[in-house]
């Protein structure tokens, strides 16, 4: 099956949805903003992948005003590692260069063209994901607590298991 997914495709489906945002055809991508979340949409033609990248969730530099110490930011970064083993959809990331703390989820579309639903399902995930997450994050970065207290601060705030389902 040939794949059709072109950005304006998906600018299309967020047209279809009501959804406001702002074509940029010559970078190939797309800015908008659900419930106050910005968003960048890619699709990159060549690689046949999807990116919808949440961009400044916040910012962890390495040095300079405002930087966390040296042992936080190894802190902080153990942490999100830790998130990433967890997700199964989407990944945090962190530059090195300027602290930027960023969410992405990729969709490979090798075979089939992304469809509305499940571009529409995987930009709400992924507003979702940034929003339940932001708080556990700040608290990674500025705490001060080790990844094991961080660790069993996030059960506590996930409460009990549901007995038979794995989820709290």
């Amino acid at each position: 099956m040939a794949n059709d997914t072109t950005i304006e495709t998906l600018a299309r489906y967020l047209d279809e949805n009501g959804l406001q945002y702002e074509l940029q055809l010559e970078d190939e991508r797309i800015l908008l903003g659900i419930d106050g979340v910005p968003m960048i949409v890619r699709y990159r033609a060549e690689a046949a992948v999807l990116l919808i990248t949440v961009p400044n969730i916040l910012r962890a530099p390495q040095e300079g005003h405002g930087a966390p110490s040296p042992q936080a930011l190894d802190t902080f970064l153990r942490y999100l590692m830790d998130a990433n083993y967890k997700l199964m959809v989407g990944r945090f990331g962190w530059d090195h260069r300027d602290g930027e703390v960023i969410f992405e989820v990729a969709i490979l579309c090798t075979d089939a063209p992304v469809t509305r639903d499940q571009f529409m399902a995987n930009l709400v995930l992924a507003v979702q994901t940034v929003e339940k997450r932001y708080q556990q994050l700040q608290r990674a970065l500025w705490s001060g607590l080790s990844l094991e207290q961080l660790l069993q601060g996030e059960e506590e705030l996930r409460g009990p298991m549901i007995p038979g389902t794995g989820r709290a």
